[in-house]
């Protein structure tokens, strides 16, 4: 997969040079959460990972690239939210966002172009109501204001298996790995982070989760579906047949490769031979690059 992206974002960035639009054009890479390590992701020395409120599993990296940067060549490391992209591009574009009513996100364009401090405070990493281990009732939810974070609730199972619930309280600044819980002896800190996490659950404003039942449709074993999870809607036809996205987007990436004639015989000798579901075969493309 990283050969692929590499290949074909370093041919957006040409295309983009060769229609002389680069000089207007700032690049984006930035994660969504932290490494899994059940699927080999690590995110030492920070603790936790995917699905977690560690910082291993919340404290996202990204770089931005460009000649709109007035800064280059350093490390951000300014307090900037996942919402606060939306206002950033669009402000990048020239627009502006400051209509748009109860927006989270904070244009945070002249931190990332100057290296300026970010506007950005505080923010909630999660609110779940709906967290059930073996059926005991423990949602969660973790906030940070300036350098203190609170986690409360259930937190992942301890070593012997059982749901670990309580509450945990750190300085970042001095505490950037979460060792040291402060919630017994900073009582005080604790109740005002508790506070703060409650108004914005009672604000009116969150939006709660929702979990819809299954949909019997989108089972891989339905011939229709090709062998692939499918929600329905995302299907497309190809020479008069019906198929499901994974499989399209496997044929689509497969045949915008540059490889030589007889290594492309041979990923799909391969990913045919495979006895594996079509969503398997998509991931399996880069897997042999």
């Amino acid at each position: 997969m990283v050969n692929a992206m590499d290949l074909n974002v370093g041919r957006i960035v040409d295309a983009m040079k060769g229609a002389g639009l680069w000089d207007n054009t700032l690049l984006i890479f930035s994660t969504d959460n932290g490494g899994w390590p059940d699927q080999g992701g690590n995110n030492d020395p920070y603790k936790g990972g995917k699905f977690t409120l560690w910082e291993g599993g919340t404290k996202g990296v990204a770089f931005v690239h460009g000649n709109m940067l007035v800064e280059t060549g350093y490390t951000n490391n300014e307090m900037i939210h996942a919402v606060d992209w939306f206002p950033t591009i669009v402000a990048a574009a020239g627009g502006n966002t400051d209509d748009i009513e109860d927006m989270d996100g904070i244009n945070q364009l002249d931190t990332i172009l100057k290296g300026v401090e970010t506007k950005r405070t505080e923010f909630v990493y999660n609110i779940d109501e709906t967290v059930d281990p073996d059926g005991d009732t423990a949602p969660q939810g973790a906030i940070r204001v300036g350098n203190w974070k609170l986690i409360e609730g259930y937190v992942g199972d301890d070593e012997d298996g059982n749901p670990n619930i309580g509450e945990w309280l750190f300085d970042l600044e001095a505490d950037p790995y979460e060792d040291n819980n402060l919630a017994t002896t900073q009582p005080d800190k604790l109740e005002e982070m508790k506070e703060k996490l409650r108004q914005y659950k009672n604000d009116g404003k969150m939006v709660h989760a929702i979990f819809p039942d299954i949909d019997p449709n989108s089972l891989p074993i339905l011939d229709e579906n090709d062998g692939a999870w499918s929600p329905g809607w995302c299907t497309a036809i190809v020479n008069g047949d019906k198929k499901p996205s994974a499989r399209l987007a496997h044929e689509r990436v497969l045949d915008s490769l540059e490889l030589h004639a007889s290594a492309k015989a041979a990923h799909e000798r391969v990913l045919d031979s495979l006895e594996l579901q079509a969503f398997s075969k998509a991931g399996s493309l880069t897997s042999h690059q």
